[in-house]
């Protein structure tokens, strides 16, 4: 068994946002997809977890971008399972462009019961062949609960489309930052590019779901976003922002 690997991902056109560098949903998409790749090295992948009823979904995000990828580049992820407890498999995450790492990653991880969409405890799946062991990048975000939004300064609606849903039957992770991405006016992310982004999914999504999505801003460059369905959080958003254009 694998318990680390390296992708490697070359930025496209269509992976860019309009100033021309890697898009935050398709960053998780990269993530997701090395993920599952590693999963499948650990014999823990899609179809192990399925034919158990089971399936992986993630619980919470922690981005940290020192500088962004452009259209032309290739990123090399590499990532490696670093602890679990009772409920929770943290896995970590680097993002290279050659020898320099543009980015760190921590992820926290459930296991849910497909009848019941309950989650499992990890010694379901996680036997002593797993001796795993490693530092967690960024723990204080791992092991702390976000908070819901107290306030707001604007809200936008979005219904669950056909095409937002994964092989799991609810909405794919990257679906909720790009809902909140949209709710920028294009002027701002002109000129402004992403340092810090923290994630958190409490609830999933289904289609033909009518989502609202609240967003407060509490300090300048720092926006918080819930996404809601009948007045319960499904997702919460935290992202740092930094003035000016990534070159």
């Amino acid at each position: 068994m694998k318990f680390e690997r390296i992708d490697q991902y070359k930025i496209h056109s269509y992976d860019c946002d309009l100033n021309g560098i890697l898009s935050l949903p398709v960053l998780t998409r990269f993530l997701q997809e090395t993920a599952w790749l590693n999963s499948e090295d650990m014999r823990l992948g899609y179809e192990t977890m399925k034919q158990n009823d089971l399936a992986w979904v993630l619980y919470k995000q922690y981005i940290e971008m020192e500088r962004w990828a452009a259209w032309g580049d290739t990123i090399s992820i590499r990532t490696y399972p670093s602890q679990a407890d009772k409920l929770f498999c943290y896995r970590e995450f680097e993002i290279f462009i050659e020898d320099e790492i543009i980015g760190k990653v921590s992820t926290s991880w459930l296991v849910i019961d497909l009848a019941s969409r309950r989650p499992v405890r990890t010694v379901k799946y996680y036997s002593g062949n797993y001796n795993i062991d490693a530092a967690i990048l960024f723990p204080e975000k791992m092991k702390a609960k976000m908070k819901t939004i107290e306030h707001e300064s604007s809200i936008t609606k979005q219904q669950v489309q056909t095409m937002d849903i994964d092989v799991n039957n609810h909405v794919n992770n990257s679906c909720y930052p790009l809902w909140c991405l949209n709710s920028y006016p294009i002027e701002f992310y002109r000129t402004h590019y992403l340092h810090r982004i923290e994630q958190q999914f409490i609830g999933e999504a289904y289609s033909g779901d009518d989502l609202k999505i609240v967003t407060y801003q509490p300090e300048n460059l720092l926006f918080e976003h819930n996404v809601l369905r009948a007045g319960k959080d499904l997702f919460l958003l935290r992202l740092e922002w930094k003035a000016g254009v990534v070159k």
